[in-house]
């Protein structure tokens, strides 16, 4: 404080400080004052920076170009969203589509194997029902041999009569079963043709999907990966540029420091502890000393100025950082939209290997039914053959039928010669013994051919059930 009061004592002859005053006051002038509008839009937009440079240093064409680039950028990354929604959207539809269709083909093969089995359970019932018929067909023939014992005429041509009505409503309806048969097989067969394509149609589409997915898969996470690591990049880079502002205000600030202590240090030093010719000295040297104290204040307005400046960068540094932390957020809501993402991958790949092994399912079902179907033709070729021997077995019975009419007829033929040798046929079987035991040893003799026929028939026909019931 005493030097200062010392140079206003002076006179200013010596010049020396007065022109400081001028230098100084020009200095005032020379700097020009900011506006009020200069002011809010340093506030507004001080701190923004495009590409590296701030806004308020930017020309009006390097401005709109940025404006232009922002709207390009946000344009792509606006259709780049709405591509990935649809996408999505498109996906998820074609899944529920496939699903769908899935559920139909399972229902309606479920229809077509019930049915086939209500057909499979329908010819053995027939079986079944044409073997009772052959049973029972066998006892009427038993019952008509057991009767042939008997001598009434009318008694055997209602038994004949009723053997052939029998015979046809056999024949017809195995003729009907025949065709039957053909048809359904023919019908099986078509619809077993018509599932496998349906089938073939279904697994290629699965496959499409899946190669789809896992295509939109990889490129959503190499985006995702790029979209951080950029992140990253900026970051690091906004916060290196921080500390090194910061670390170069707060060197120069604390080297400004060191210096002014040791300056003031040194002159305390020299006023309090030095004799009286050192400060004798110190006035001599009163005009050196003030040049310095000038030289330290236009050093402290320069620093001055430094901090006002390093002010301004903090208070741009601070939406710089505002922006890292959004952006910091973004990435956070891209891990947790890339976890979710993933998620719905895992229930896709979940979905995918629950429809394989439906897939699989139905693969061991038509498995199934191309066994059942080969089981179902060689059967059909065993009834085809059961049935031409029951043709051949016919034919064999028509021929011992006919001869047995043949010999009935020569019989009455027989009957009717001798009989019309008397005069009171009525009395034949009463008056003559000779002719009657004659007749008893004819009828005897055709009887027992008779059973000698069929009994050999019955037993081909029995042994050929007992194969069947076997089979």
């Amino acid at each position: 404080m005493g030097p200062k009061k010392q140079a206003k004592g002076k006179p200013a002859s010596k010049g020396k400080p007065g022109k400081g005053k001028k230098d100084d006051k020009k200095g005032k002038k020379g700097e020009k004052k900011k506006s009020k509008k200069q002011l809010k839009l340093e506030k507004k937009y001080g701190g923004i920076m495009v590409d590296g440079t701030y806004i308020l240093s930017m020309r009006r064409d390097e401005l709109q170009f940025a404006a232009e680039k922002l709207k390009e950028q946000v344009t792509l990354q606006r259709s780049e969203r709405i591509r990935y929604q649809l996408e999505r959207d498109f996906l998820y539809d074609l899944t529920q589509l496939y699903l769908a269709r899935h559920r139909e083909l399972t229902s309606q093969i479920e229809a077509q194997t019930a049915q086939n089995n209500r057909l499979m359970q329908d010819t053995e019932e027939m079986a079944i029902v044409k073997g009772q018929e052959a049973k029972h067909f066998r006892y009427e023939v038993e019952l008509r041999k057991a009767r042939m014992d008997m001598s009434d005429e009318l008694r055997r041509k209602n038994l004949n009569s009723h053997a052939d009505r029998i015979w046809q409503n056999a024949c017809v309806s195995i003729d009907e079963q025949l065709d039957l048969q053909d048809q359904r097989e023919i019908e099986f067969l078509k619809k077993l043709d018509e599932t496998k394509e349906e089938l073939n149609d279904l697994d290629s589409h699965m496959a499409e999907m899946k190669s789809d997915m896992e295509k939109f898969s990889k490129d959503c996470v190499k985006k995702v990966q790029q979209a951080l690591k950029d992140c990253e990049m900026i970051t690091k880079t906004d916060s290196l540029e921080g500390e090194e502002i910061m670390n170069e205000m707060l060197f120069s600030s604390c080297k400004l420091n060191d210096d002014m202590f040791v300056m003031i240090q040194d002159y305390y030093n020299d006023m309090t502890m030095n004799n009286l010719n050192v400060i004798i000295m110190m006035r001599d040297r009163y005009e050196e000393l003030f040049d310095h104290n000038k030289f330290m204040r236009s050093e402290i307005e320069r620093y001055e100025d430094g901090a006002y400046r390093a002010n301004k960068i903090m208070k741009k540094l601070k939406p710089s950082f505002l922006r890292s932390k959004i952006k910091h957020d973004q990435t956070a809501r891209l891990e947790k939209g890339n976890e979710s993402t993933l998620k719905s991958i895992e229930m896709c790949d979940q979905r995918m290997e629950n429809l394989t092994e439906v897939y699989k399912d139905l693969l061991k079902r038509l498995a199934s039914i191309t066994d059942e179907r080969s089981y179902f033709r060689t059967h059909s070729k065993e009834l085809s053959l059961k049935v031409k021997e029951s043709y051949s077995r016919r034919y064999h019975l028509t021929d011992v039928k006919t001869k047995m009419d043949d010999a009935i007829r020569r019989r009455n033929k027989e009957e009717q010669n001798i009989c019309c040798a008397f005069e009171n046929p009525d009395a034949y079987y009463r008056d003559v013994e000779t002719y009657r035991a004659g007749l008893n040893k004819k009828d005897h003799a055709l009887d027992r051919y008779l059973r000698k026929l069929t009994l050999s028939q019955w037993e081909i026909a029995e042994k050929a059930l007992k194969a069947d019931e076997l089979n």
